[in-house]
């Protein structure tokens, strides 16, 4: 099972309260107050590269790049997957030059099987290329999923101090791109190898890369043979990215039909987390949730939904004025001033006046706050730069 599923699963299991699109009674209309209170936070930092040579490195690294893995089916069949690796240059303070890169099967963009750092600096003068693991369970940043495609909501206030260094590739620039390899081999723990090189060329719009792992007699036992690699192309993947005053929503899928508008009614699956990755509530192993556009939840979780359709897979950083706002909701792990980032699965949208056809309404939490509203639920590889462990 995907280790993000299995942490999602984990929390159903033991989540009592279902909170979180909802709108708490105290909050149904922000004060002027607390709309103050969350502009004057500080803007946001913009990144910018040290030097133009690094700055043309990393270019030749940003964007969406695919290629098909082989992978096993049964005990002896193989065929090819569509993957993808996703960069992005993003702050992160005390860690300048900083790349943010996800990556894992091309349909299913919206959960990612890993989560990297990639770093530009100098080391004596030479090029490097250092990559980061998250200092976090399972590795996951439920916060930064999907930042590729919306840099500008990357939590900057990351401290670097939750990344695990793993491995330096010395970089060549040359031609339109540039060529890097591990300087001397690294020691890792993945199938039997006890030390693991790691090389990549980056040429206009084509990546190869290439990742072996070696035994404590020197032998070969895994990444493609001398000579081989993996080739990525570089693409643009057909995604909807909509930002609206800080309201970042990344759709992976634009399916057709009926789309959500206010007044309307939508069931969705969903999963809510802070930007530090902390998931404060999820419908998962629960009953799906229904709710109208624009009543009983709050701002940013309705205009999210606005012009989804049924089928949608979508991405969602709601900022604070649209959220839990200064107070926020700390019993909840909900911090005042908080991002909120959603992830939602679209089951079923309704026009506004519809009527929904009869059905039994399934079990549902109770919420303990008399602001709560619930309503009635009738929803129906490898990939390089890598230090395995």
């Amino acid at each position: 099972m995907n280790p993000t599923k299995r942490m999602l699963l984990s929390l159903a299991a033991t989540s009592v309260v279902t909170l979180t699109p909802i709108a708490a009674h105290a909050q149904d209309t922000m004060t002027a107050k607390v709309v103050e209170a969350v502009a004057a936070k500080a803007p946001a930092p913009v990144f910018a590269w040290s030097d133009d040579e690094l700055a043309r490195i990393g270019q030749a690294l940003v964007g969406t790049w695919r290629t098909q893995l082989p992978v096993t089916q049964g005990d002896d069949a193989t065929k090819s997957t569509d993957m993808f690796v996703a960069v992005a240059p993003v702050v992160i303070d005390g860690l300048p030059n900083a790349l943010y890169a996800e990556s894992g099967r091309l349909d299913a963009m919206w959960s990612p099987s890993r989560q990297t750092i990639w770093q530009l600096y100098r080391h004596k003068g030479q090029i490097r290329l250092r990559t980061f693991e998250f200092r976090l369970p399972n590795g996951v940043q439920q916060g930064a999923i999907g930042a590729w495609a919306a840099p500008e909501v990357f939590p900057s206030d990351f401290p670097h101090r939750n990344l695990i260094g793993t491995l330096d590739l010395a970089v060549s620039p040359g031609g339109m791109g540039f060529s890097a390899s591990t300087p001397y081999p690294y020691p890792t723990g993945l199938a039997n190898a006890v030390e693991m090189t790691s090389q990549m060329t980056v040429s206009g719009d084509v990546m190869t890369t290439a990742d072996r792992g070696f035994g404590a007699d020197g032998s070969q036992v895994w990444g493609p043979a001398e000579g081989q690699s993996y080739t990525f192309t570089k693409f643009k993947p057909e995604i909807g990215i909509r930002n609206e005053n800080g309201l970042v929503v990344i759709n992976y899928t634009n399916r057709d039909g009926e789309a959500g508008e206010m007044g309307g009614r939508m069931s969705v699956n969903y999963t809510g987390a802070v930007t530090d990755g902390t998931v404060f509530d999820t419908s998962i192993g629960r009953a799906p949730f229904t709710f109208t556009l624009g009543q009983g939840v709050i701002e940013g979780f309705s205009k999210a939904a606005i012009g989804l359709h049924k089928g949608d897979h979508v991405r969602v950083f709601i900022p604070p004025e649209m959220g839990y706002g200064a107070a926020g909701r700390p019993r909840n792990k909900i911090p005042p001033n908080a991002t909120l980032t959603y992830d939602l699965d679209v089951l079923a949208v309704e026009a506004p006046g519809a009527t929904p056809p009869p059905q039994p309404t399934p079990p549902q939490p109770v919420g303990k706050d008399p602001g709560i509203k619930i309503e009635p639920m009738d929803g129906p590889p490898p990939f390089v730069p890598k230090n395995p462990k």
